[in-house]
């Protein structure tokens, strides 16, 4: 009876956890300017602090309105955006919004922006939003087993680790491959994001700046993710 009992207290707790863990939101929208997708982890163009000097190239890549890149390696990707972006798998456990299996299918833009006067330097601007189902999102966080028992004891429990960059802007250094044919970008994440010692590079193996299209591949921790073509934008802020 007493270990019984025990247990029915324990599935009670359980409850209580994932009824506070569970969230539910309203109707989503893609707009740039919407703040229901997700917490702190919205997509906004129109606050990145982008080039705009008439002299320096901007170029755009995206797989939902222009379609020229395609993400070809999803376990690297849910790594990106896990560590490099926060958006997803926060917790030890995750479903829904929040887990990374929701966004593999999420929409990708990549903004590639150049100065003329700096040619060892170029700033890339990453940023996802997930598709999800126009009528409404579900989403949850829970601990793991041992961490939830802990907190029940009152020690606390590590959450939330690392910031969310999304968008994530990034200066990068610049350097020449493939014999002086193309060029590498790379940098390390965020500082204050779970990727500050891994490496992210965007490559063009073949062309040079304020070429109308280059070809790009962009890289995580040495595993590519993502091939297309990067368009020359009308502006260099690419608005």
């Amino acid at each position: 009876m007493e270990l019984k009992k025990y247990m029915q207290i324990g599935q009670t707790l359980m409850v209580l956890a994932v009824a506070m863990a569970l969230t539910a939101c309203g109707s989503n929208k893609t707009s740039s300017t919407d703040n229901s997708v997700i917490q702190n982890g919205i997509y906004d163009p129109n606050n990145l602090n982008l080039y705009q000097n008439t002299n320096d190239a901007g170029y755009l890549t995206d797989n939902f309105q222009y379609r020229n890149i395609t993400i070809t390696n999803g376990t690297a990707y849910k790594s990106f955006m896990q560590k490099a972006l926060g958006v997803c798998d926060r917790s030890a456990n995750t479903g829904g919004i929040y887990s990374c299996d929701s966004w593999l299918n999420s929409y990708f833009r990549l903004i590639v922006q150049a100065t003329s006067s700096v040619s060892t330097q170029l700033r890339a601007i990453f940023m996802v939003y997930p598709q999800t189902n126009p009528y409404g999102w579900y989403g949850y966080q829970l601990p793991s087993w041992d961490q939830f028992f802990m907190g029940v004891m009152g020690f606390p429990v590590p959450t939330q680790i690392g910031a969310v960059r999304n968008p994530l802007a990034l200066d990068m250094t610049v350097s020449l491959i493939n014999q002086s044919q193309g060029f590498e970008a790379r940098a390390y994440g965020a500082y204050d994001t779970l990727a500050n010692k891994s490496l992210i590079q965007v490559q063009v193996m073949n062309g040079k700046v304020f070429d109308s299209t280059l070809p790009v591949v962009v890289s995580f921790e040495g595993q590519q993710f993502a091939s297309g073509t990067l368009l020359r934008c009308t502006y260099p802020n690419c608005q």
